[in-house]
């Protein structure tokens, strides 16, 4: 559908984006790639696109070719949140905490029931030590989705550290309901905490 289009009016912008996400679903990674590319020439300003190329810098681990895309997008479009989330994520896998917070703050500001982005913030809060912030935005996120494994899990090892046992087995045994892979060990030494 979208070649066609591409075919007919080869400056159709949104087609080639649109296209590129039908490439980058299915792992075509370097036809996305291009695709997004390709859209963001014809329309120097389409926000979407520039994150969607920056996504796929990310996930292929080529940070520093994402950074600026990511920005870019929020240059052309100040209120994306998602953006503002990958964007912060993207630092904390660099290390730049308070980057990252920065992002992630705005993220939540923007989009306050975005619940990856309260996770990622609770997830920067717990390597900066602010354990309680972490509890917070992990509680936040879990509440935006009550499904979130990950989340329950990284609450649990706050807990952990906090040495507030009772809360941490029950986080990690709401994890492994919800079907993530708690270590064996893990768990076992923490039957001891069990009541």
């Amino acid at each position: 559908f979208w070649q066609e289009i591409i075919r007919k009016n080869p400056e159709a912008w949104l087609a080639y984006n649109n296209l590129g996400n039908e490439y980058s679903k299915i792992g075509e990674i370097q036809k996305a790639k291009f695709l997004y590319a390709k859209a963001v020439e014809i329309k120097p300003d389409f926000a979407k696109a520039y994150f969607n190329l920056a996504t796929i810098y990310d996930i292929t681990n080529n940070l520093q070719s994402a950074i600026p895309l990511y920005e870019k997008a929020i240059e052309f479009d100040p209120f994306y949140g998602e953006a503002y989330s990958n964007l912060g994520g993207l630092y904390f896998k660099i290390g730049q905490l308070q980057k990252a917070a920065f992002f992630l703050e705005k993220a939540v500001q923007l989009k306050p029931d975005f619940a990856e982005a309260h996770f990622n913030l609770g997830t920067v809060y717990k390597e900066k030590g602010d354990y309680q912030q972490a509890v917070n935005f992990y509680t936040r996120a879990i509440s935006l989705e009550p499904d979130f494994a990950m989340a329950y899990f990284n609450l649990g090892k706050v807990y952990l550290v906090q040495k507030r046992y009772k809360l941490a087995v029950d986080n990690f045994d709401q994890a492994v309901k919800l079907g993530y892979n708690v270590p064996p060990e893990l768990l076992a030494e923490l039957n001891a905490y069990r009541q």
